[in-house]
């Protein structure tokens, strides 16, 4: 299999989709890889997904509903077989995780199905499978987003040279202390809140033509994005603030659910500020929790690998260094004993 066929093959099927049902991941690699699509294509639904997509939560009704010609799966790792045998239409699958075994029911792309150790991100392989560099800074944000700083640098810097600097070479770096990093975190804070609200900016979001539309408020629409981001980012704030950042190795912040599911953000600029420690926060809601799992000296995915198991109904998974997980809320002081026994064995 050779990778620059498949990724024509891609372009060729997407060049041939009409009406999609597009469904992304929550996060911002996910919405930047739809909003490159959904303006490719000119055409079709977009459904944001939390957790894993299965045939118990409804999406399986949304499709026949909306009577797509082809369904777009966005950087999910996880699909249930039911899901993908019950889908009456051809599904695209562009993904970057693990890969998942029952990919061979529909169009998959994988890099990992040519190189074992390639994870760049979902937003890096449509920009490179649509090249259109008007979809540049979406593909930036998304990478960034997604803690990773990939060869498409060069030629974002050379377009848009005040929003990163070309001396940036670390993720957080660029994350947060960017004018591109402040994009993603911006496109992040899209999906946080009501249903109603996130559906609202996402609509919006593709109607947003260029990075300096949102930064400098040019538009109606750039200011109702704004006006949220500035709305969640206060409440952000003040969680981060509360972060007890003493203990010497891990960092556990547990907060119980406020309307705010930031946990991914909030993990991610908790290790920004503490390079050499391990991050664990949880949001707990109706009696479970959800944890964003990083370290950069660990070898996360492993060591969880090992210890959910050991809980019932736990699961969990993703990148080497950033994971998330979920579990039962009594189990949660429990787990996080588990990793302080665990995590010098998993040192790189």
């Amino acid at each position: 299999m050779n990778r620059d066929t498949e990724i024509k093959k891609i372009r060729d099927i997407l060049e041939n989709t009409h009406r999609p049902m597009i469904m992304f991941d929550s996060d911002a690699d996910g919405l930047t890889s739809f909003l490159m699509i959904y303006n490719f294509i000119k055409d079709g639904k977009g459904v944001y997904i939390k957790g894993d997509l299965n045939v118990e939560n409804g999406y399986l009704t949304a499709i026949n509903n909306y009577s797509p010609d082809r369904v777009i799966i966005l950087d999910k790792p996880k699909v249930s077989n039911g899901f993908l045998s019950k889908v009456k239409v051809p599904i695209l699958w562009i993904d970057h995780h693990p890969i998942h075994p029952s990919h061979s029911k529909t169009d998959y792309f994988n890099p990992l199905l040519f190189d074992e150790k390639d994870t760049r991100p979902t937003s890096y392989w449509v920009y490179k499978i649509l090249e259109e560099k008007k979809f540049l800074w979406l593909a930036m944000a998304g990478n960034i987003g997604d803690w990773q700083i990939t060869d498409i640098k060069k030629d974002f810097i050379e377009k848009y040279p005040d929003l990163l600097d070309e001396k940036v070479v670390s993720p957080p770096e660029a994350l947060f202390n960017s004018k591109i990093g402040k994009i993603a975190k911006i496109i992040d804070f899209s999906l946080k809140g009501t249903g109603k609200q996130v559906t609202t900016n996402v609509k919006i979001l593709t109607r947003i033509e260029d990075p300096y539309e949102l930064l400098d408020e040019k538009t109606p629409k750039a200011k109702f994005i704004i006006k949220h981001f500035n709305k969640v980012n206060t409440k952000y704030q003040e969680i981060l603030k509360s972060v007890n950042a003493k203990d010497k190795k891990l960092i556990s912040y547990f907060y119980r659910d406020n309307g705010l599911a930031a946990s991914a953000t909030l993990s991610n600029e908790i290790q920004y500020q503490n390079p050499k420690k391990f991050i664990v926060v949880a949001r707990e809601k109706s009696g479970s929790v959800f944890c964003s799992v990083r370290s950069q000296i660990h070898n996360v995915q492993a060591l969880l690998g090992k210890i959910l198991p050991e809980f019932n109904g736990a699961s969990g998974g993703g990148h080497i260094h950033a994971c998330g997980s979920h579990l039962q809320s009594a189990d949660y002081p429990h787990f996080i004993e588990r990793i302080k026994q665990e995590m010098d064995d998993f040192l790189e």
